[in-house]
């Protein structure tokens, strides 16, 4: 079944169905969420146990909790998931600028099994979804120029999103660590084709430099979410700092 064929249930699964004599509504709705796949749990911390004890082990796409077999092959990419809504609720960070010794940690900093991540918030307003099917999602990442990144997105079969930005994502190279992001014009989308934007590997001065990490994309489509936050290093880009 295709994302194109499901997407009428998206435009319905909000509203209230009317049940037959005896059956009771289903509340279920169907959603299409993309983002990149990334491990958590709950962090149990204890008196000399740093940095503390990961529990619950599950997966989650963006920011949400995903049940879906197999998932761990895509850990580190990303994917589009078709999916029912099994917990509703705005997803919220755990453990945001703390863990098991908070300090000297970054405000928007959080602790995940495989490392720190970037809070940039959340798009989805569930928590938790039950797979229906899981594809990976055309993106890579590519230095086509000296001292610029290429990113390229193929868009999926999900019709009803007539443009999107991409987003770059930059980290504090020396000094107190700090952030930037770089964004696109809109570029225009239809299912299947292919869009591309360059941008620098490095943004600020030479004293503050930033050196891009990871991208983003910016969307808006009824039923769709786009959760994503792609590190380059796992699309295809190494990126250091200059003196690294």
């Amino acid at each position: 079944m295709s994302l194109r064929s499901l997407l009428p249930l998206l435009a319905t699964a909000a509203l209230p169905l009317v049940a037959s004599a005896g059956a009771p509504p289903d509340p279920k709705r169907t959603v299409v969420l993309i983002g990149s796949v990334i491990e958590h749990g709950t962090l149990v911390c204890k008196p000399g146990d740093f940095p503390g004890t990961w529990t619950d082990l599950h997966h989650q796409v963006g920011t949400v909790r995903v049940d879906a077999d197999g998932l761990e092959k895509h850990r580190g990419k990303a994917v589009v998931v078709v999916g029912e809504v099994t917990e509703e609720g705005r997803p919220e960070p755990k453990y945001l600028g703390g863990g098991c010794l908070p300090a000297q940690m970054r405000s928007d900093w959080e602790p995940t099994p495989g490392g720190m991540r970037i809070w940039h918030g959340s798009p989805a307003d569930f928590r938790r979804v039950r797979a229906t099917s899981v594809t990976p999602l055309a993106l890579t990442v590519s230095a086509k120029k000296p001292g610029r990144a290429r990113v390229q997105y193929t868009h999926p079969d999900i019709p009803g999103i007539k443009a999107i930005r991409l987003v770059m994502h930059y980290e504090g190279c020396y000094g107190k660590p700090g952030s930037d992001e770089v964004t696109s014009p809109p570029l225009p989308v239809k299912p299947g084709k292919t869009v591309s934007y360059d941008f620098p590997v490095l943004s600020g001065d030479k004293d503050r430099d930033h050196v891009a990490t990871s991208v983003r994309l910016s969307a808006e489509g009824e039923g769709v979410v786009f959760d994503l936050d792609a590190s380059l290093y796992r699309h295809g880009l190494d990126t250091k700092c200059p003196r690294d």
